[in-house]
């Protein structure tokens, strides 16, 4: 690799599989000066520089985690949604056909658990109304869409204890959903028709109508939902947004 990024801090794991070409080749680790070579790959054509490498994915069953927190994963529950919070290293799964959103431990997607007295950092579980249709980590927060017309976020309040005979200290951690106000029809269609706009979350709503969800910069301290488009309102309602997507890029939405 060229620069002076390892492959470990671009999230390359230590051994598997780099996909090239669209062909998947075996690495046995990384190593080279600076970590920036892969070790054990084989086979591999000539390349030439700024050529694409990705992760293979890697296939894990979900129901083979840890949980402490019930339910557990209900049989057929398939983790159609999924995204990582950037501050704090956790993974978000949730199904499209269930209520449910699991959190894990931050550094893992395999344990979900959490000690009788919740530690910052560690798994959780939330519940919505209807079922999640959307979701997209933010700042220090999760968006969640749910139903026909929910929006949650997720709010994470810390109390530190200090022990004044061994001087150690731990964070206890209270992890919600905390429901938006929202009025009929604006949760998002699908994940879809979900996208990041800055600050903001941008979706395809069930009214329809295309919205952003986020907090207003000195005036509110909870996140507010302003409709981006009103001035086409007549081609919205005309618009069949059956496997309809959302995307931003260079400052329209597409």
């Amino acid at each position: 690799m060229n620069g002076t990024t390892t492959l470990a801090q671009l999230k390359f794991d230590a051994t598997g599989s780099v996909i090239i070409g669209g062909v998947a080749y075996t690495y046995t680790g990384i190593a080279g000066s600076g970590g920036l070579q892969f070790t054990g790959l084989s086979g591999v054509p000539a390349l030439t520089v700024g050529v694409p490498i990705y992760q293979q994915p890697v296939a894990y069953t979900f129901s083979s985690a840890t949980f402490t927190v019930t339910p557990t994963p209900a049989t057929g529950f398939t983790c159609d949604l999924i995204g990582v919070l950037q501050n704090s290293n956790q993974v978000f799964v949730a199904s499209i056909s269930n209520n449910v959103v699991y959190m894990s431990k931050a550094g893992t997607y395999k344990d979900y658990s959490q000690s009788t007295a919740r530690l910052q950092y560690e798994g959780d579980m939330f519940t919505t109304i209807g079922n999640v249709t959307a979701f997209q980590p933010q700042e220090d927060s999760v968006y969640i869409s749910a139903g026909l017309s929910e929006w949650y976020t997720t709010n994470f309040t810390q109390t530190v204890i200090s022990n004044s005979t061994t001087g150690t200290t731990q964070t206890f951690e209270v992890a919600k959903l905390s429901q938006l106000k929202t009025t009929a029809g604006q949760a998002a269609i699908s994940q879809y028709a979900t996208t990041k706009i800055a600050n903001d979350v941008a979706m395809i709503t069930n009214e329809p109508r295309v919205d952003s969800l986020g907090r207003v910069s000195q005036q509110f301290l909870t996140a507010q939902i302003t409709n981006l488009s009103y001035p086409i309102i007549y081609d919205m309602n005309s618009y069949n947004f059956t496997d309809a997507s959302l995307f931003y890029f260079k400052e329209r939405l597409y």
